[in-house]
């Protein structure tokens, strides 16, 4: 028996698909840990460790940032898995592109739940609402993301038909993490998350790439996005994915 729910703009999510692109992501996440050369700097992953993970690129970091070298790792893991799972920017299909960020919130959720139920100060992954922070700012951007790469102009979509993907999927997509939320009692979460104008206000400091900036954030997501965006900085030379 297919169960459904129905989610913001009356858009109606199949649990089974939910629970398929869920799991699909998970594996994106695992297997790019080692596309990225992650297994060679840290001693194990998991969706919810209970074992400290040493990263062995530490010397490059600031100690005051050594503690979220791990984190950074996650983020570098989500991103790839995200644009694997997401795809590239089509005109069609955007209902399709709500329903897979749905499931990747929803596992993102799910692990943070699961580690907050083990004994171990040490957080092992971002926050939930960081790494949807991330996760929504990848879909924002997706209409601009083949211009960008290949320093051309003239595959931009129209200026209306990426003003209609931001009301039709990127927005819904924030209510929709939103309302996961709710529904699974995830409270800390959708705090973390924060309101629709702090939210999308913070994505578009993020969006200008000016990191003077980024002390005016205001969500929890956000403001932890930037304190693993300053350690990735300085990670990102000492791995060879990056260089």
């Amino acid at each position: 028996m297919l169960v459904r729910r129905k989610f913001t703009h009356t858009a109606v999510f199949d649990l089974n698909t939910f629970i398929h692109l869920s799991l699909e992501f998970l594996v994106c996440h695992e297997l790019s840990h080692f596309d990225l050369g992650h297994f060679e700097l840290a001693d194990k992953f998991g969706v919810a460790q209970r074992s400290r993970q040493v990263v062995h690129t530490i010397d490059v970091v600031r100690y005051d940032l050594r503690h979220l070298a791990a984190l950074c790792l996650e983020m570098q893991a989500d991103h790839e898995a995200t644009d694997t799972l997401l795809g590239a920017y089509s005109a069609e299909g955007w209902r399709e592109v709500r329903e897979k960020v749905l499931a990747i919130s929803g596992m993102m959720m799910l692990i943070e739940r699961e580690e907050a139920k083990l004994d171990f100060d040490e957080k092992t992954h971002p926050k939930a609402a960081t790494r949807i922070f991330q996760l929504l700012c990848h879909v924002a951007e997706m209409p601009l993301i083949d211009a960008h790469l290949q320093l051309d102009a003239s595959l931009l979509p129209q200026a209306d038909e990426i003003e209609r993907f931001g009301k039709e999927v990127t927005l819904p997509c924030y209510f929709d993490a939103v309302y996961l939320a709710e529904v699974a009692g995830a409270k800390s979460i959708e705090a973390d998350l924060g309101s629709p104008v702090d939210f999308f206000a913070d994505m578009a400091i993020v969006k200008l790439g000016d990191p003077s900036r980024y002390s005016d954030l205001k969500t929890n997501g956000a403001k932890e996005w930037a304190q693993l965006w300053e350690c990735n900085e300085k990670l990102k030379p000492t791995m060879q994915a990056f260089a």
